[in-house]
């Protein structure tokens, strides 16, 4: 995971009053980036939310759910990350695209069921999405954004073509609002569904290129959440079968 730097989250913006699956993330007690709640051990976020803290554990972030107010609702604790290998060849890690979307294991199950609906539908250039985050260190907020572009680069990222580039309307994310959720407005059902994740201030990435991988995250339980190896990162992908490699830092790679 990229600790933001000491940044406001979003900008302008309106109170939410319902949090709609949006999660605090804190590293040692500090909210640093948001995410949202696939199920009740594991949230979507951003591989940008810790990437520049060093030798940082997921055990060192706890995340609090089920209230718009920050600091508040109940708390659980990392225990694993997975993030996802687009392309690569498994023995040469030079060649990885890694994607900029991860998801984060709880050591225990929330009792929230105010899940995310990750949606395989791609917006289309000029629709509206809405950004909710706890970044700017205060309470829930949303703001709406037009997006611009889709399939394109995310600045900073790997060459993987899975980002949207939005412009704000009423607000706008800022650097601690990584890994917050986008949303189309609600369906006929009323229900909100999740389209992407913010990366940067202006960029998202795509949920739909990555809805295969968020399935698969929800069928399988995270090796070191059950093998007491917890903190540190597995990458899942594409390249490879099941193929498992350990790295000298000790994090497990999944292709």
């Amino acid at each position: 995971m990229v600790a933001a730097p000491a940044a406001q989250g979003i900008e302008g913006g309106t109170a939410a009053t319902e949090t709609k699956s949006t999660v605090q993330i804190f590293y040692k007690g500090e909210v640093v980036c948001g995410g949202s709640l696939l199920d009740g051990r594991r949230v979507i976020t951003s591989t940008r939310c810790l990437a520049d803290v060093e030798d940082w554990k997921s055990s060192d972030l706890t995340v609090r759910v089920g209230d718009p107010r920050l600091g508040q609702g109940e708390q659980a604790t990392g225990c694993g990350t997975l993030g996802r290998i687009t392309s690569g060849n498994p023995e040469d890690p030079s060649t990885w695209k890694v994607s900029d979307i991860e998801v984060l294991y709880l050591s225990k199950a929330v009792a929230s069921t105010d899940f995310a609906r990750p949606s395989g539908r791609l917006p289309s250039v000029g629709d509206t999405v809405t950004v909710r985050g706890y970044g700017h260190g205060g309470d829930l907020k949303e703001a709406t954004a037009k997006v611009k572009t889709v399939n394109d680069v995310i600045p900073g990222g790997d060459d993987v073509k899975e980002g949207m580039t939005v412009e704000g309307i009423n607000g706008h994310a800022e650097a601690r609002d990584a890994g917050a959720p986008v949303f189309v407005p609600a369906n006929v059902a009323g229900v909100d569904l999740q389209v992407g994740v913010v990366a940067t201030p202006g960029h998202v990435v795509e949920i739909q290129p990555h809805l295969d991988f968020l399935i698969s995250a929800l069928q399988e339980d995270h090796p070191f959440c059950t093998s007491g190896g917890e903190g540190r990162t597995a990458v899942s992908g594409k390249a490879a079968g099941d193929k498992l490699v350990e790295t000298a830092s000790g994090a497990l790679l999944k292709f």
